[in-house]
């Protein structure tokens, strides 16, 4: 059995969270055996940030990029994921397609299509007041795969804000 909802649900938000903050590697000429033991042999202590430190040690302009970044690519897959849904669904309601493989491919696209869907519609309702969108246009691109496209594009294509507060985004 794979892991639970919740638990995958947990890995994303801690790397959503934590960006692009890796623990420093080993130097190349030290034996793995004494990568555990680096802190006693050398008095250096490196300490692993926690979730909201890590966070809190970025700017707001370099949050907001990685957020975009992350946006853009969930946005593409929200849209191929929807068009995927309408097709199984179009099969089994329009063709009266009501075979085994044909019901069991729609449930699995379904299950994905909600994280993704309701991820982009977090990751817009973060980003919206930093990226300067009205209320309307962020409703607007959480309607299906021209919505998800024309998010994409603007994120694109729109120039970032010249200043960007942190109470501009939820997270």
């Amino acid at each position: 059995m794979g892991p639970s909802v919740t638990s995958v649900l947990r890995g994303f938000i801690r790397l959503y969270a934590m960006g692009r903050a890796y623990a420093a590697p080993s130097p190349p000429n030290e034996p793995k055996s004494l990568g555990a033991d680096r802190a006693k042999l050398t008095g250096v202590e490196i300490e692993q940030p926690k979730v909201g430190e890590a966070l809190a040690q970025l700017s707001p302009m370099s949050q907001l990029r990685r957020k975009v970044k992350v946006t853009k690519i969930i946005a593409i897959t929200e849209a191929v994921s929807y068009c995927l849904l309408a097709v199984f669904m179009f099969r089994k309601y329009v063709l009266d397609n009501h075979s085994d493989s044909n019901y069991l491919f729609l449930r699995v696209v379904a299950y994905f299509h909600g994280f993704i869907c309701i991820a982009f519609a977090v990751m817009v309702a973060d980003i919206f007041r930093a990226m300067k969108w009205t209320k309307g246009f962020a409703l607007a691109t959480l309607l299906g795969p021209p919505g998800a496209l024309v998010a994409h594009h603007r994120l694109r294509t729109q120039a970032f804000p010249e200043t960007v507060r942190r109470e501009d985004m939820l997270f």
